[in-house]
C-alpha cells in the first residue's frame, strides 16, 4: 500500500511517523524475459493505484548512479514506502483499533462457528470461542487456512526475501532497490 493511504487513518494517533516514503526502484538485468516479468508486475501495481516510471540506460543510471551497465531496466515507484519498526507499528495499530472500540484478545484463531447462512457467529480459538458478528482475517500468508473455512480462495503465499545492509560504505543507493533477477 502507499504510505499516504496508510497515514490517513493513523493521523490522530501519530503512528504515521513510522512510515517512510522514500520511493523504490526495481531493476532487471539485460535479459528481456526478466524485463517483461518486471513490467507485468508493474501493470498489477498500476491497477492497485501505484504510479511508476520506466527508466532505461543512462536515464536509470542518472537516477541511481550505483547501478552498473548490466542493469537494463528500472521501474521507479515514487510512492513506495516502508515501515521503520514493524513490531512497533503493529503495536501502535492495535492501540488505535482499541481506542476506536475494538477488543484485542490474545488468542490463536483456528476456525469459525457459522450459522446456517454462513455468517460468522464466533471465532474458535485455542482458549475457546469468542462470540462475534464479524471477523477480520489479517494473518498474511497464513490466512489461507481460515479463509478456506468460509469459502474464500485467497491466493496468498509466503515469499522468500533477503536483504543486505552495508555500514560505513563510501556510496549507497538513493532509495531501496530490488533486483528482480532470481525472483527476489
Amino acid at each position: 500500500d502507499t504510505p499516504e493511504r496508510e497515514r490517513q487513518p493513523c493521523r490522530p494517533s501519530g503512528i504515521g511517523r513510522r512510515l517512510v516514503r522514500q520511493g523504490e526502484v526495481r531493476v532487471a538485468v539485460a535479459e528481456h524475459e526478466q524485463s517483461g516479468e518486471l513490467l507485468l508486475g508493474c501493470g498489477l501495481r498500476r491497477e492497485a493505484g501505484f504510479a511508476w516510471q520506466e527508466l532505461e540506460g543512462e536515464a536509470l543510471r542518472a537516477h541511481e548512479p550505483m547501478l552498473g551497465p548490466k542493469i537494463a531496466l528500472g521501474i521507479r515507484v515514487p510512492e513506495h514506502g516502508f515501515v521503520l519498526s514493524p513490531g512497533n507499528y503493529i503495536a501502535d495499530l492495535r492501540e488505535v483499533a482499541v481506542s476506536l472500540g475494538a477488543v484485542a484478545v490474545p488468542a490463536e484463531a483456528h476456525a469459525f462457528r457459522l450459522d446456517a447462512d454462513g455468517a460468522v457467529k464466533a471465532v474458535v480459538t485455542m482458549s475457546g470461542e469468542i462470540e462475534a458478528t464479524a471477523a477480520v482475517i489479517a494473518t498474511g500468508a497464513w490466512s489461507k487456512t481460515l479463509t478456506a473455512q468460509i469459502g474464500l480462495d485467497v491466493p496468498l503465499e509466503t515469499e522468500r526475501g533477503y536483504h543486505v545492509m552495508l555500514y560505513g560504505t563510501s556510496m549507497q543507493p538513493r532509495q531501496p532497490t530490488s533486483v528482480t533477477s532470481g525472483k527476489f
